[in-house]
């Protein structure tokens, strides 16, 4: 902490370095690069708030320089320098990934799918999608609480401060994956995130988790410290965000995250039979997550669809879920699986309740996926389509489902028709798995235009 009028100065000029290279950054990553409408206006409250910082620290640095014999409100002035370092260093953790992904590398299709689908949940503001990219083989929702606080703070700071764009959501999705269609489902997920805590779902079940802890650890509760207690409650509340996250997901989009989920966690070496019984810190286990998907795509009618494919896939989701409760484990804590255990049937009719409005595809997929497979199968982006001699443009959410069906059940079959290609040959089969991605991302493109013709 500076002390000293001069010591003031210095810090304050660092602090400008620092701004101007956010500020300008953003410009020059705009001019360079395309992006989608959530990213331009995030980077265009950076550079608002980087013109207006910049203008108030001269001002700023001679006024504090009239209170230097003055320790207490001196040090009152250095406090406001501190805020506006706080606010500047988390933005700094979310300009560059944000940057990373421009339209290149975003599934630009199925970031207006989840924005789409997420305007019929009740309660939350409209949610405006920045995508980053991670260097982690995994997808993550970055919770603002603390930006929004510290863009708060500031405001009361610095004059003329621009709000924080409000219903900006950051997904960070692995760079490998921009232009995926299959694994990038889990980005529904991880919006679910969003709305966990935008609709308080922790507020819904806490009492039950209170009531389930007392339960099973009884008189054990009460000599327990405070912070073991609060390690068990958040431990549970932690498990079942994630399994609100899945059941959510599968409400908006159907099957298409469970397949997303399996080669994800398949990726990652998460599928191993040792592994897929035992709890994490965070995550429920794999075998019980899956059980409850398996009975959400019951339940949405889905698995009557899914049950008629022959592939390794349907038969793991059946296999998961097939595992004996005996069987999962918690290796910290094991009498903590009976917690959850216990309140893990309160999950599903919440998600049932927060997306009543939320069409989950079943309908547009049946009318349609017969054709998106005709079109697959003849190497022919589906777009459009004929039904009963009428030219139809499938929707994004039949094609996103109907393109898992066809990876799933008929890839080898369009292989087949391919001179010199092999189902047998994993470059030959990777290389048309990416190019069957290819159409379906062009297909869901096209419906934006062709819906509108």
């Amino acid at each position: 902490m500076q002390k000293t009028v001069e010591g003031l100065r210095h810090d304050a000029a660092a602090l400008r370095t620092f701004i101007e290279y956010l500020r300008d950054f953003c410009e020059e990553q705009e001019k360079s690069q395309a992006y989608g409408p959530a990213s331009r206006q995030f980077f265009e409250y950076v550079r608002l708030l980087g013109d207006v910082t910049l203008a108030y620290l001269q001002p700023f640095v001679e006024e504090a320089s009239n209170y230097s014999t003055n320790a207490l409100l001196f040090a009152v002035q250095r406090q406001k320098l501190v805020a506006i370092k706080k606010c500047w260093s988390v933005l700094h953790e979310y300009i560059k990934p944000a940057a990373d992904a421009h339209s290149l590398t975003v599934p630009t299709p199925l970031v207006d799918l989840l924005e789409n689908q997420a305007k019929r949940i009740h309660g939350i503001p409209s949610p405006s999608l920045v995508i980053s990219a991670t260097n982690k083989v995994n997808y993550f929702q970055h919770p603002l609480g603390n930006l929004q606080e510290l863009a708060k703070n500031l405001k009361k700071t610095v004059p003329n401060a621009p709000d924080l764009p409000s219903g900006l959501v950051f997904i960070s999705i692995p760079y490998t994956q921009g232009s995926a269609v299959f694994t990038n489902a889990i980005m529904f997920h991880e919006f679910g995130h969003f709305v966990f805590h935008e609709l308080d779902i922790s507020g819904q079940i806490n009492q039950q988790i209170a009531q389930a802890l007392l339960d099973v650890y009884q008189q054990r509760l009460s000599t327990m410290a405070r912070p073991g207690v609060t390690f068990l409650y958040q431990t549970v509340l932690s498990w079942a965000q994630e399994m609100f996250c899945d059941l959510f997901a599968i409400s908006l989009i159907g099957p298409a995250y469970s397949f997303a989920s399996i080669d994800l966690f398949s990726l990652i070496g998460e599928l191993e039979a040792s592994a897929v019984v035992n709890f994490g810190d965070a995550h429920p286990c794999d075998a019980l997550r899956f059980r409850e998907q398996l009975q959400m795509l019951k339940t949405a009618k889905w698995w009557d669809e899914v049950s008629t494919l022959k592939c390794e896939h349907v038969s793991l989701i059946e296999e998961l879920a097939s595992y004996p409760e005996t069987k999962y484990s918690y290796a910290p804590q094991p009498e903590l699986v009976e917690v959850f255990k216990t309140i893990t049937h309160l999950l599903a009719p919440l998600v049932q309740q927060v997306c009543s409005k939320v069409d989950n595809g079943l309908t547009d997929f049946l009318k349609w996926n017969q054709g998106i497979q005709d079109a697959f199968a003849n190497g022919v982006v589906p777009s459009t389509i004929y039904r009963n001699a009428v030219r139809e443009h499938p929707s994004p959410l039949a094609i996103l489902n109907a393109t898992w069906f066809f990876h799933l059940n008929s890839l080898d079959k369009l292989m087949a028709k391919i001179a010199g290609r092999s189902s047998e040959n994993i470059k030959d089969r990777s290389s048309l798995s990416s190019r069957l991605e290819m159409w379906a991302m062009k297909a869901m493109e096209d419906n934006r235009l062709l819906s509108n013709i």
